[in-house]
């Protein structure tokens, strides 16, 4: 083969089709690559332990250099080729001299495993002596950093560290490489108020709220466990979606709360919380059951309870009052005065609970219209009798009038006889009916012993003086006051006016009194009234003219 003529290979022979096959010379990467990768295999085979950079160093480094060419000469791959210059590389491919090369063997210690956030340190051990340099692989930038041999874990992944060695003499390029896992931070789910949730029944309709919080601040999740009956729905009308309890009967259902990490975090423990569906509380309303009396119109009580459902009432005490149905309407009718016991029940369905309501009312008879009792004066005599008007009430029946003061006054044959002195009281009642109650007015009225002269007062004239005395008297009771006054009178027995007030029983004559009768009057008063006064005049004295 000449020394332009190649590699004689087979080829197909025609244009369009294969018409044969024959023998051709070609050149090139494509003939050389064989060579390249037969070597390299041997080169893999004699030392199994070496890196694809040792196996390329050897290559390049054993490789004989071009001979002189003068017509085309070959310069190597990195020079610019100048006018007819080739370039060919670094040089012609030498297996023998690339089997004498030695491998050097590098070896790295480090961690089975860092978290995110450690730190570590590589240690390097190599058989050669050629300077060692370590470098994070590029697929690893994003996990692991390297100051110098200190690693430092920034997200989950596998850190790689590659340690490579310059070639030189018949000493073939180094490298090392380790992966240490990084492994993310632990963190928990912290589910207390979803355990207390969990702890308390839940009524049926009552979608509660889902919170819980991790300790790596990262959002929790919740799902329901395959086949249960209850989940989580999502409301969408809060600025940040909020997780709720869901499910369609009662029970207990089980959801997860899932927290599955990131770069920086493993994924949580999730968290399995049951719940207790309990059926919910419904309420029955006392509406139509309030006090009222015998004669009040039927009231209406409620049909439906707090969840929608009929209610069925009934009396406890039929003989007072009474549950009548009247299209649809229950109606609480009186019967009679008296207290009155009525309940109401609704069975509950799948996801209500029973209730019940029991109620008792007053049901009384009506006042009836003010009573009038009418004692014609205030205040009457030890001895005197009085009748008495009556009416008003509100039923038919006669008034019967009683004393509550016997010693005082006495009713009796429709009329009082006052008997002692004091405080008269009298009660007037008319009885009740099936719908009033019965009514009493009291009335009081004051009794006395009316005061009495016995001897009446005396006049004496001594050295142009009158002196008078007041008289004898049974002040009765209570005790009466005695007052006096002077009068002057044109005969013994009339034409009298009261003389001005004088300040005792003695008064001197004076001119106005000549030819005048003088008479003391003693007026004994019980009461402010002037009916009750007693009065006693004394014996006429004239005073002659001179």
């Amino acid at each position: 083969m000449s020394r332009d003529g190649g590699i004689l290979s087979t080829i197909g022979i025609g244009r369009t089709t294969i018409s044969g096959y024959g023998y051709t010379n070609y050149q090139g990467t494509s003939m050389a690559a064989p060579h390249v990768v037969g070597v390299a295999a041997l080169l893999f085979g004699a030392y199994p332990g070496a890196s694809p950079a040792s196996v390329e160093s050897m290559l390049i480094s054993s490789a004989r250099p071009f001979s002189a060419d003068a017509i085309r000469p070959c310069v190597a791959r990195d020079a610019a080729p100048v006018g007819a210059e080739r370039r060919c590389g670094v040089g012609l491919l030498d297996a023998a001299s690339a089997l004498g090369y030695h491998v050097p063997v590098i070896e790295l210690g480090a961690p089975l495993e860092i978290e995110v956030d450690q730190t570590a340190e590589v240690s390097i051990t190599s058989d050669d002596s050629a300077a060692v340099s370590l470098v994070v692989e590029s697929g690893s930038s994003a996990v692991c950093s390297l100051d110098g041999v200190t690693v430092t874990a920034l997200t989950i992944g596998d850190c790689s560290i590659v340690a490579t060695a310059p070639a030189h003499d018949t000493v073939a390029a180094g490298y090392g490489r380790v992966v240490i896992p990084v492994r993310g931070l632990a963190q928990t789910i912290n589910d207390g108020p979803i355990t207390l949730l969990s702890a308390t029944p839940i009524e049926f309709g009552t979608n509660p709220d889902l919170n819980a919080t991790a300790t790596s601040g990262l959002p929790v999740s919740f799902s329901s466990t395959p086949g249960s009956w209850c989940g989580v729905f999502y409301d969408l009308h809060s600025v940040i979606p909020q997780a709720r309890l869901g499910y369609d009967r009662v029970g207990e259902c089980t959801i997860m709360a899932t927290q599955p990490g990131n770069t920086r975090y493993r994924a949580a423990t999730p968290v399995a919380l049951t719940f207790t569906i309990v059926p919910t509380t419904q309420l029955i309303n006392s509406g139509g059951l309030f006090d009222r009396t015998v004669d009040a119109e039927a009231s209406r009580l409620d049909a439906l309870s707090s969840r929608g459902l009929p209610i069925s009432w009934s009396s406890q005490t039929p003989t007072i009052c009474a549950v009548d149905l009247v299209g649809g309407d229950s109606l609480l009718r009186t019967v009679s005065a008296g207290r009155c016991t009525v309940t109401g029940e609704q069975g509950g369905a799948s996801w209500v609970a029973p209730a019940s309501l029991t109620r008792t009312i007053l049901i009384s008879k009506r006042q009836q219209a003010p009573l009038v009792f009418n004692v014609p004066r205030r205040v009457f005599e030890v001895g005197e009798k009085t009748s008495w008007g009556w009416g008003g009430g509100s039923t038919s029946a006669a008034m019967t009038v009683r004393t509550t003061t016997p010693r005082v006054c006495r009713v009796q044959s429709g009329s009082i006889s006052f008997i002692g002195q004091g405080t008269c009281t009298l009660v007037g009642r008319k009885e009740g009916s099936a719908v009033y109650s019965p009514a009493e007015i009291t009335v009081q009225r004051t009794v006395f012993i009316r005061a009495k002269a016995i001897t009446p007062p005396r006049l004496s004239l001594v050295n142009g003086k009158i002196t008078g005395s007041l008289g004898e008297w049974s002040l009765g009771a209570p005790r009466a006051t005695l007052d006096y006054a002077w009068w002057r009178c044109t005969s013994p027995s009339g034409g009298c006016s009261q003389l001005p007030s004088s300040s005792g029983t003695t008064i001197p004559v004076i001119s106005s009194m000549r030819g005048w009768y003088i008479m003391l009057r003693v007026r004994a008063t019980h009461f402010s009234q002037a009916w009750t006064e007693t009065e006693s005049w004394s014996n006429p004295l004239y005073i002659t003219p001179r």
